[in-house]
């Protein structure tokens, strides 16, 4: 029962971190600049979930493995599309 509890709390949280991810690709696309994205902060967060990912293959965790591979996929798209309007101009501010 615990374990079932451990592996839906897995889910949950993977799925909320992937909201998050989703919520500033969205702003992006929105805006169509990501001049105020911190690029540093992105790619320490793509290296720290290679690194987690890593971990979790050799637990063979399957719902950490699902979890947290869409969320380097992710996480991929978003630098992608961060790198893609990176130049691109800020909307006026409103009046």
């Amino acid at each position: 029962m615990l374990q079932l509890l451990i592996d839906y709390g897995s889910i949950v949280a993977f799925a909320t971190f992937t909201v998050g991810v989703l919520l500033q690709m969205k702003k992006i696309l929105k805006r169509r600049s990501s001049r105020d994205i911190a690029s540093s902060e992105v790619l320490l967060r793509f290296v720290a979930s290679v690194i987690i990912f890593a971990k979790i293959i050799t637990i063979k965790d399957p719902y950490l493995i699902i979890g947290q591979g869409l969320l380097l996929i992710f996480l991929s798209i978003y630098i992608a599309i961060a790198i893609r309007y990176r130049s691109g101009p800020l909307p006026s501010p409103p009046v």
